[in-house]
Order: structure tokens, then C-alpha cells, then sequence
């Protein structure tokens, strides 16, 4: 009865981010082209030159680093032999992957009440699914729900001793990303009192020998272990050009990352923005907001002391990452697309905190309002959906498709954000921002763009002027020098008015709204 009734749940379950999925694709269906984020074009870019020109790179020729995902470009790259619609791989890719984190999500709710009634834990599960930034990872192009799923298997299967499938999941994990070496790491402490030692070296091994593949794979394509994206781009990780190694700064950008992770969940998932768009009072929304954060911290309680092998690896999984990027990359964001598992573990405990405060008679008209607002934060997040793809379309795309109609075949372009720019344009792209070339993100580094530009004789530049500080990157990386002097020349303008609060540029940190395609004219001392 019990394997019938999980059976029902999980039915249920699918059938629910079906509902929602279905519900997402027909908001969107007037936006078929577009992904949610720059960087998934750059995955999509990377597959289609794999399975139409059997080369690994960015550009139409040679070959170049650029994606942290192996894994995850070889799966678009499969799609690829069926069709050359590389938003419907990606869709349908993380579709799938969504519904698999649905139903590993509803193992952890009845690890920790195993006694509990079905009915309940499936909501427990559909209250943690319904996390709308959950939701828009499935919209972005990237990686994102790989890594979850991939991590929740690994503990799954390691829970029910197949170490097989969970060695598999471990080796998987760092070709999909390479800080995806900590699953094994997390297996490893979660096995090392309970089985013997060598297969919790087992499992160490499988997570090491896949970040071996990945080490090797970098060195064949740029000479280094590393991947491209962090050798060209240590100007973000830490304070300095270096890993920060200092305690002291290690725990302030731990805590920031939670703090950061905490505003986000309560203005975009415990319903502030929603409120806020309804013409509620801040102090109002944001109250409703802090009851959601309170009953979380409620079941955070109530998380810990029950906790048994699933939930411990999901918790211990969740602080490792945070960890990592404290020491590595202390950013404010990247809409949390490289931190996934922390979403589920939040949302798992605002429903324990839910279920907890139930048994107060009194409190339960106020539950019910307060879990209703949340799951319809998933609107806030449809709309912000939305709005990525009209932002995509309108400047990413426009600029790209026109670069595509108006520009040679062979000529080398400059910019920023390349994802959409190569996917639409076939050219051949020169990265300012050191994804792919390693030498473009140490000039940022050095301050050195502008002799950078001229030893790669481009042909047009194609410049982001972020909506909060427009002339940011022209006047800090000396480019307007070029500007002042002729030698670049506007030719066209694309760009999107945006409100504020704009919500992707607040919630998945989409902040170019203008980019403008300039021809060069260099002068014979540059030549």
C-alpha cells in the first residue's frame, strides 16, 4: 500500500509541474527564439558547431574554451542531429530535468516524517517545487537543473546502498560543472560511519577521475588545467587576481552569499513582489515576507533534528557550495544558477515550518494565506520570464541578426555578451569578457583593453551599455578613447526601455538594455 501510495504521489507530482510547465510555455509562446540568459546561448552555440561542424568552439572555425559544462554541451549537442531548434532542445531538456528534481525533491519530506500521510508530503513537495527561480532555471539554456539532478541521484542512490549508480552520479557531476566535485565529497561524509572504507573511496575516486576528465579535456583545448572562464576572469574571484584564502574574508562572503539568498527568496519567492504589484504597502509586503523567512527558520529547526541521509547531504551539499564560492567567487548573484540546491532545502523547510505551526488552531487561516502567496510567486516569476525574452529579443537577437545581414562572413567581432551574438550571427567572436579567451579577461585585469582590441584587428564591436550605469565598461576599459578618436564608428542602436524595479535585471541579473555596433577605422599606427 505504502509503494502504491508513493506511486500516486509521484503521478501527481509530475502532473502538477506539467500544469505549471504548460502554463509557463503558453505565457512565452510569442517568444519562441529566445532563452533567458546570454550565457545559454553560449552552451547552444558550442553544441550545434559540435554536431553540424565537429569542431568544439564558440566560433565557425578552430577551437576555443568557454563552457564550464562538458557534460551538459554534449546532451544539446545529441539534439542537435534532429533538429537545428536549439531553444526547443534546451527547453525540453530541462523540462525533463525539472520533473526528476520533482520527484528526488519528494523523497526528502517523507525521509524526515516517514509516518507522515501522502497527501501532505506531496504538498511538502509541491510547496518546494513551486519556488518560481526553480521553475526559470528550465528558460535560461543552462546547466543549472543538470547539476541539481545529477547531485540529488548521487545522495539518492547512495541512501539506498546501489554505489554503482551512485559513483556514475559522482563522476557525472564534475563535467557538469567542475565545483560539482563536491557531491562526492558530500557522499563521502555522509558514508564515511556507515559502510566501509573503500567504497566511500570509491565514490571520492569516481568524482576525482570525472574532474580529471574535465582537467584533461581544458588542456587539449587552451594548454591549462583550468577551465578558460576562471583563467581569463580571476579579476572576480576574491579581492585580488588570486583564490582569497583569508578567514576572515571567507566568512564575510559566506554570510553575504546567504544574506543575498535570503532577500532574494523573500522579495521574488515569499511573495513581496507580488504583493508590492498588487499596491500593498512595503511594510506590509515585506511583513509577509519575514512570517515566510520566521516559519522557514521554524523548519530549519525541525530540518536538523530529523535529518537522515538525504536531507543531511542536501543540507551539507547546500553549505559546501556556499563555501566554495565564498572562497573562489564572491559574487552577489548570478541569479543563484550555479547554487540550485539551495532553493529545495529553503522551500523544504518554509513546508516543515507550515506543517509545524499547523497544529495552532489559530494560525491556520494565516497558513494558508501566507503558503497560497508564495505559490503564486510563480506568477512574478512567469512575468519575469517574460520579460527576459522580450529583452533578449529586442536587443540581444535584433543586434545579432543584424550583424548576421550586414556584416562579411569573416568578420572578427568584439564583445561582451557573446552567446547570442554567435548563435545568431556566425561570426567569429572576440570575447571582452575572457569566457573564451583567457588574454581578453587579463587585460580587463591589467588594464590593457585597448592595446588588447588593437592586436586582435577587429572588424565591429558590439558594446553593452548596462541600464545602471550606461558608459560603465566604455570609460573603465578605456574604450571611448577609440570613440573620441574616430576609430569607431556607430552604426546602429538596439535597445529596450525598462522600468524600475526591473525584475529580470533585479531577479536573474539581466542589466544590458542598450547594445550599439560600432565599425572600426583604425589609424595607420594602429595597422
Amino acid at each position: 500500500m505504502k509503494k502504491t501510495n508513493t506511486n500516486i504521489s509521484d503521478a501527481f507530482l509530475l502532473l502538477y509541474v506539467a500544469l505549471i510547465v504548460g502554463c509557463w510555455l503558453i505565457a512565452i509562446s510569442k517568444f519562441p527564439t529566445a532563452v533567458t540568459l546570454d550565457d545559454g546561448w553560449i552552451h547552444l552555440t558550442f553544441a550545434r558547431n559540435l554536431a553540424q561542424k565537429h569542431i568544439w568552439s564558440i566560433n565557425p572555425t578552430g577551437s576555443t574554451g568557454g563552457t564550464t559544462s562538458l557534460l551538459w554541451v554534449l546532451l544539446l549537442s545529441l539534439g542537435f542531429l534532429f533538429t537545428d531548434n536549439g531553444v526547443a532542445i534546451s527547453y525540453a531538456y530541462n523540462i525533463v530535468l525539472l520533473m526528476l528534481s520533482a520527484l528526488l525533491i519528494r523523497r526528502i519530506p517523507g525521509e524526515l516524517f516517514p509516518r507522515s500521510r501522502t497527501g501532505w508530503l506531496t504538498l511538502a513537495a509541491i510547496i518546494a517545487i513551486s519556488a518560481g527561480n526553480l521553475i526559470w532555471f528550465a528558460f535560461t539554456g543552462m546547466e543549472t537543473l543538470l547539476l541539481l539532478t545529477i547531485g540529488l541521484s548521487a545522495i539518492y542512490f547512495a541512501s539506498q546502498k546501489r554505489f554503482f549508480l551512485a559513483g556514475l552520479f559522482a563522476f557525472l557531476s564534475a563535467p557538469t560543472r567542475p565545483e560539482g566535485i563536491i557531491i562526492s565529497l558530500v557522499i563521502a561524509i555522509l558514508l564515511l560511519r556507515r559502510e566501509k572504507r573503500k567504497i566511500t573511496a570509491a565514490i571520492i575516486a569516481s568524482g576525482i577521475m570525472g574532474l580529471i576528465v574535465v582537467c584533461l579535456w581544458n588542456f587539449y583545448l587552451t594548454g591549462t588545467f583550468l577551465p578558460s572562464t576562471l583563467i581569463g576572469r580571476r579579476w572576480i574571484i576574491g579581492v585580488g587576481p588570486t583564490a582569497n584564502f583569508n578567514p576572515i574574508h571567507i566568512a564575510y562572503n559566506f554570510f553575504r552569499i546567504v544574506g543575498v539568498w535570503g532577500f532574494r527568496l523573500m522579495q521574488f519567492t515569499f511573495g513581496e513582489q507580488l504583493l508590492a504589484k498588487l499596491g500593498l504597502a512595503d511594510w506590509f509586503c515585506w511583513s509577509i515576507a519575514g512570517l515566510c523567512a520566521i516559519i522557514s527558520l521554524i523548519g530549519f529547526v525541525l530540518y536538523v533534528n530529523r535529518m537522515k541521509f538525504i536531507a543531511t547531504g542536501l543540507l551539507i551539499w547546500s553549505v559546501l557550495t556556499i563555501f566554495a564560492y565564498a572562497v573562489m567567487m564572491p559574487t552577489r548573484g548570478h541569479a543563484g544558477r550555479y547554487q540550485p540546491m539551495i532553493i529545495p532545502f529553503v522551500m523544504i523547510c518554509f513546508a516543515l515550518g507550515v506543517r509545524y505551526l499547523w497544529r495552532i488552531k489559530t494560525t491556520r487561516i494565516l497558513l494558508i494565506l501566507i503558503t497560497f502567496v508564495s505559490l503564486c510567486s510563480l506568477y512574478v516569476w512567469c512575468v519575469i520570464t517574460q520579460m527576459s525574452l522580450i529583452h533578449f529579443e529586442k536587443v540581444h537577437i535584433s543586434a545579432a541578426r543584424w550583424i548576421a545581414k550586414n556584416t562579411p562572413p569573416k568578420a572578427k567581432i568584439a564583445a561582451f555578451d557573446i552567446g547570442a551574438l554567435a548563435y545568431f550571427s556566425h561570426r567569429y567572436i572576440i570575447d571582452l569578457g575572457g569566457l573564451i579567451d583567457p588574454q581578453a579577461g587579463r587585460a580587463m585585469y591589467n588594464g590593457t583593453i585597448p592595446q588588447y582590441i588593437i592586436k586582435q584587428h577587429l572588424d565591429y564591436l558590439a558594446m553593452i551599455y548596462p541600464y545602471t550605469s550606461p558608459d560603465v565598461y566604455m570609460t573603465e576599459l578605456k574604450i571611448d578613447q577609440f570613440e573620441k578618436n574616430g576609430e569607431l564608428r556607430l552604426l546602429k542602436t538596439f535597445h529596450i526601455d525598462i522600468e524600475k524595479p526591473y525584475w529580470p535585471g533585479d531577479a536573474a541579473r539581466l542589466l544590458t538594455n542598450t547594445i550599439k555596433v560600432y565599425k572600426t577605422k583604425w589609424k595607420k599606427q594602429h595597422r
